[in-house]
């Protein structure tokens, strides 16, 4: 029944699809890869998720300011213009100054 067996050596071993070195040989050698295979989906960093968030918003923030800077002088006269009537609006109707 069956082929006949073939004695192979130490290092010639099926390993859960990772090839061990015989220096390294044991039970102990990619243990909780398993593990880490069926937690990966919900294993999530928070952290790195967080700061990514921030760069995201401040690629945004800085998109738009280079967007104001490097604008046409149309676009210039009228933040101007803008500025001067939020400004004039507070000193009328506000009591900032």
């Amino acid at each position: 029944m069956g082929e006949k067996r073939t004695r192979i050596s130490q290092d010639n071993n099926y390993a859960a699809g990772s090839y061990i070195p015989v220096d390294k040989y044991n039970y102990t050698v990619e243990f909780y890869q398993p593990l880490f295979r069926m937690i990966k989906p919900y294993f999530r960093d928070f952290v790195d998720e967080f700061y990514s968030k921030i760069v995201k918003a401040g690629r945004t923030l800085s998109d738009r300011t280079r967007k104001i800077y490097c604008g046409d002088l149309g676009y210039y006269v009228t933040y101007i213009v803008l500025f001067l009537v939020i400004l004039i609006a507070i000193k009328l109707w506000g009591k900032v100054w």
